[in-house]
Parts: structure tokens; C-alpha cells; sequence
């Protein structure tokens, strides 16, 4: 079972999020309607039991790496990413599939 969440910067980037039950977690609970606003940190929903979150950012937001892979992470505490801020800095062509930038358990 999964379930994707599409978000959409402040800046018009397209940020792809995609929680993946496991062997013991059947259950992804995800409170986020459409159209609905989220603040940094805020949490939308859980995985029952845990099991892992792939975060895909597309290439052209020009964001930059805030852990390595294996690195622990905590859910709206670590800081994954930073996108950049001015738009007019990076070419913001949404053509391209984006790219798996973090997976955390």
C-alpha cells in the first residue's frame, strides 16, 4: 500500500511525497485534502507501525542535499533539502521526471 502526496511550492516547484507501508505496517493515515496548506514541519498524516517516505524533488528546482544516504532522519524535524529561493535562479521546467533526492524509515 502507498499513497502520494503532490505538493506545490511557494515558488511553483512540484515536490512529489510517497509514504510505503511494510511487511508490518498496513495502515497509511493521510489527513491532507486538496488544496490544503502546510507550514514547514507541520505533519499531514503517519505510517502505522513505520515503514519508509521517498521524497521526489525535481532536478531544475535547484535544491541542495541536507543529509546522505543511511543518514537518520526524524519527520518534521530533519531539514532533507533546500529549495532554491528566487525561481528566476534555476530553469523551472517540470518536463523531466523528478528525482528520488532522500527515503527514510
Amino acid at each position: 500500500e502507498s499513497v502520494e502526496l503532490g505538493l506545490l511550492t511557494d515558488y511553483g516547484f512540484r515536490i512529489l511525497v510517497k509514504q510505503l507501508t511494510g511487511v508490518l505496517a498496513r495502515r497509511i493515515i493521510c489527513e491532507a485534502g486538496q488544496g490544503a496548506r502546510f507550514e514547514r514541519g507541520e505533519r499531514y498524516g503517519m505510517i502505522k507501525f513505520g515503514s519508509r517516505t521517498e521524497l521526489y524533488v525535481p532536478v531544475q528546482c535547484g535544491s541542495a542535499l541536507k543529509v546522505a544516504k543511511g543518514d537518520p532522519v526524524r519527520g518534521g524535524v530533519t531539514v532533507l533539502f533546500a529549495l532554491a529561493r528566487d525561481p528566476s535562479d534555476v530553469a523551472r521546467e517540470q518536463s523531466g521526471a523528478p528525482a528520488l533526492l532522500a527515503s527514510g524509515h
